[in-house]
C-alpha cells in the first residue's frame, strides 16, 4: 500500500468519524457522567481540525501566492488559539 498525505488524511478522517460515533454512543448510554464521551469527542474534534488544516494547506500551496499562505497561517493560529482558550 502506497502511503501519502491523502491516505493519511483518509485514515484520520475514518478515526475521527469512529470516535464521534463512540462518543455519541457513550453519551446515550451513560446519561449522568459524560466526561468520557467529552474527552473522546475532543480527540475527534482535534483530528477533524488536523484534517482540515492539512487539506487547506494543499490548496493554499497550490495557489502559488504568498497571500494565500499568510491567510492560511493566520487562520490556523486563530483555530489553535480559540481551541486552547
Amino acid at each position: 500500500m502506497k502511503f501519502n498525505w491523502k491516505s493519511f488524511a483518509n485514515i484520520l478522517a475514518y478515526v475521527a468519524v469512529v470516535l464521534v460515533g463512540v462518543a455519541l454512543l457513550i453519551q446515550a448510554l451513560i446519561k449522568g457522567n459524560n466526561e468520557v464521551s467529552g474527552i473522546i469527542k475532543m480527540v475527534a474534534d482535534i483530528i477533524a481540525y488536523a484534517i482540515l488544516i492539512m487539506c487547506s494547506f494543499t490548496y493554499a500551496k497550490s495557489r502559488r501566492s504568498v497571500v494565500f499562505l499568510i491567510i492560511w497561517v493566520i487562520a490556523v493560529i486563530l483555530i489553535v488559539v480559540s481551541y486552547i482558550v
